[in-house]
């Protein structure tokens, strides 16, 4: 029998009278946390005890979010700790990347890790037989799995398979499916919409239903219950109806078609990515959450990856550094005589820039998991979509590093570089953006203005208070001392999130004054408004966490203070330069809707299509 370790974790603070502790929470089936980006619900709660994000932009502070989250329960932590020793010396010995990319599966010795160590189990909830790991213990597990991304792609499909069944399924989906997942039995897939998937079609009514159609799934051989979208067309609504099905290929019958063709991908050669052609009659038990509310479960389906994906980048970066260190370490400079690559300012400067990012997202990863780890009333969407965005931004970096630092040696076929560089280049394609910018953005503004925005502006208003906006964004002063509650040798950091706390309300207040509706057309705007909010999440993860790290005396604090304060910098000026763009600072040319005509012109002219340099008219 396998070692069963049951972690259990513990309120530590309350951010409203509503908030419930975990305890509490874990009395009936787990609650799941939303991922995809909505709106904030309870109105009786300030904006800052509900969204972090949304009160930053708001210039709203709430000083528990600058407690870094850890386990109350030292044995809980020690649990953790233990599990992913065992873990990690198991895939060490079991995992051979190269056996496995040429296998395109995972080997029989992977699988026999995975049952060991019973990973499955430890996505499901305790209430369904589940070893029910908290969300930070689930950043460790995705931390480790990153060994190899075709294993790390392969239980991600469970976590989301997991996820939707919480969110979306009914008692007697959630009591049949999810013990079968932790048990190993239930091997899930699902329909990409993303990338031009198609729907699969559906005709009839009630219980007499056909679903029929070509469709881009993973794991389309290997699968046995399949999260699948169908599209009904509406003669009322006249539009079709998206409804997301539970298709169980144990309980199919000789008319079931499920033909299944896989594609061959530029890396995760060990993952399966294929089409299927699936023809099937349906009933209403197949139906996940509810009918037309397809697009809800497809949107959720996408989002609730973003943290294991994090955990995953996270883990991979570090191992992709220490790496790095060795080669750099003990390779000769051609260039300095009796020096090696770390010796050199220009190699450092490429591994400082690497080294903080990943520090930054390691940071946010663990700051939000424990958020949502503390039963609070915390609303976290937002926060997962930049979060989202931060992984894609490292695991480009990791590329750009490999080649900076290992040049040719980075992209010898048969190396380790050049299959990571492929799997990357793949992860970057499964888990493309999309339209995060235009949400984030979106949703922060109309936030905003339910809160603050009560009436229209006249145009001589406008005028007379540019003057007002340009002092505010100058000097938008200290209201909140922040750094009262960091570490000292933070203060300018805490200072600099202050004043851009500060700015970021003006500027809202200044372009929905000025522009209005106009915005949502807007999206050079709503980018530079996303990248600062994004600054401003990692900044509070950072600073908070080496404010714990060095207040409890972990080893190599002091590095964390370098790194935060580092990084802080980077990040304000980077903030700066975005505000100011915002504000049109840069005089009576906008250089935002510049940054798009240039793109549209080229969309028109079918290309490049400028004159070579040299040419004349003849």
């Amino acid at each position: 029998m396998r070692t069963v370790l049951r972690i259990g974790w513990l309120p530590r603070r309350w951010l409203s009278t509503n908030s419930q502790s975990s305890a509490e929470n874990n009395k009936g089936p787990t609650a799941v946390q939303r991922f995809h980006i909505g709106g904030v619900t309870n109105k009786d709660v300030p904006i800052e005890k509900q969204s972090l994000t949304r009160g930053l932009a708001m210039d709203k502070f709430e000083k528990d979010f600058f407690i870094y989250p850890e386990h109350q329960d030292t044995e809980d932590l020690r649990n953790i700790e233990g599990f992913v020793k065992m873990l990690h010396d198991s895939l060490e010995v079991s995992v051979n990347s190269e056996e496995i990319e040429k296998l395109k599966a995972l080997t029989e010795n992977v699988k026999l890790a995975i049952d060991r160590n019973a990973i499955p189990s430890t996505l499901v909830p305790g209430t369904f037989g589940g070893l029910g790991f908290s969300n930070k213990d689930k950043i460790r597990l995705f931390e480790e799995l990153s060994i190899d991304w075709s294993l790390c792609s392969s239980i991600e499909v469970i976590n989301r398979a997991v996820n939707l069944l919480l969110t979306f399924g009914s008692v007697q989906q959630k009591e049949k499916y999810l013990p079968l997942i932790s048990e190993g039995k239930c091997r899930p897939g699902f329909a990409v919409l993303e990338q031009g998937g198609a729907f699969a079609e559906v005709c009839g009514s009630g219980d007499n239903q056909l679903l029929d159609g070509k469709v881009k799934v993973v794991n389309p051989q290997s699968a046995n219950l399949l999260f699948v979208f169908g599209a009904k067309f509406d003669k009322n609504e006249k539009r079709r109806q998206i409804t997301c099905y539970l298709i169980d290929r144990n309980e199919i019958d000789d008319s079931t078609m499920w033909e299944a063709k896989r594609e061959e991908t530029l890396g995760l050669r060990a993952f399966e990515i294929g089409e299927l052609h699936l023809r099937a009659f349906i009933q209403s038990s197949n139906v996940l959450g509810e009918e037309s509310k397809g697009l809800e479960v497809a949107n959720e389906l996408s989002a609730c990856s973003r943290i294991p994906l994090s955990a995953a980048v996270s883990g991979f970066a570090k191992r992709l550094i220490d790496d790095l260190v060795t080669v750099c370490n003990q390779t000769a400079s051609t260039s300095t005589e009796n020096a090696t690559l770390s010796d050199l300012p220009a190699i450092q400067r490429v591994l400082s820039h690497l080294t903080t990012k990943v520090y930054a997202l390691e940071s946010s990863t663990y700051y939000l998991g424990g958020l949502m780890d503390e039963g609070l009333s915390v609303t976290i969407d937002i926060e997962s979509a930049l979060l989202h965005r931060q992984s894609r931004e490292v695991l480009s970096l990791c590329v750009s590093t490999i080649v900076e630092l290992c040049g040719l040696q980075g992209s010898k076929l048969g190396v380790h570089y050049e299959r990571w560089i492929r799997d990357i280049s793949t992860l970057l394609a499964m888990h493309p953006e999309g339209s995060i910018t235009e949400q984030v953005a979106l949703s922060t503004i109309s936030t905003w203005a339910a809160k603050n925005f009560s009436r229209t502006k006249s145009t001589f208003q406008r005028l007379f208070n540019a003057q007002k906006y340009q002092t505010k964004m100058a000097n938008p002063g200290l209201r909140h001392y922040i750094a009262e509650h960091a570490h000292p040798t933070l203060q300018l950091a805490c200072q600099e999130l202050e004043n851009s706390m500060g700015r970021v309300n003006v500027i809202i207040e200044k372009l929905l004054s000025e522009r209005g509706k106009n915005l949502e057309a807007d999206y050079g705007t709503m980018e530079n408004l996303v990248r600062v909010l994004q600054n401003n999440f990692m900044m509070v993860a950072v600073i908070a966490r080496a404010t714990r790290s060095y207040s409890i005396g972990l080893r190599n604090a002091d590095l964390e203070i370098l790194f935060a304060s580092q990084l802080c910098t980077r990040l304000a000026r980077s903030s700066w330069f975005e505000l100011q763009a915002l504000g049109d600072h840069f005089g009576l040319l906008r250089t935002n809707p510049g940054l798009l005509q240039a793109g549209r012109a080229i969309f028109d002219i079918g290309g490049y299509k400028l004159e070579n340099p040299i040419e004349k008219m003849w």
